[in-house]
């Protein structure tokens, strides 16, 4: 009898949920802005956006100015998870095609990782069984 194990880890499997201001956080080192930069777009203080970030508290006002510097609707900015960044021109809802091969990437490795876990559980249901049996 084989067993197969597979490994994976935790942050993998169940991904922690960001509050705004790590989300913001994550866009901004993604965009590549330093605090100092960000903050002379939006016309704030370096010291705000840092509290930003680390409480996550932020004015409405301060959010939609955030959100206009990074080119994302609300509804962009509640999906982000922190892994991938797309991006499309502002006041358009077209993603341009490298976006789109991204995003495509993103979705075969998720069905390839549900995959390899549909066939974890299957075998340890298996394994489960064989061991009941052996046990009778």
């Amino acid at each position: 009898m084989f067993l197969v194990f597979f490994h994976f880890k935790i942050r993998d499997i169940v991904r922690k949920k960001m509050h705004s201001g790590q989300k913001i956080k994550k866009l901004r080192q993604l965009k590549g802005y330093t605090q100092e930069e960000l903050s002379g777009k939006i016309n704030k203080t370096r010291a705000l956006l840092s509290h930003i970030e680390l409480t996550g508290k932020v004015n409405h006002y301060t959010f939609l100015a955030i959100l206009k510097t990074f080119g994302m609707s609300e509804g962009d900015f509640e999906q982000f998870d922190g892994t991938l960044l797309t991006t499309r021109e502002p006041g358009t809802k077209y993603y341009d095609k490298k976006a789109i091969t991204l995003l495509k990437q993103k979705l075969d490795n998720y069905q390839k990782e549900n995959d390899m876990l549909k066939q974890l559980v299957l075998s340890q249901k298996k394994i489960i069984e064989m061991m009941e049996k052996k046990k009778r």
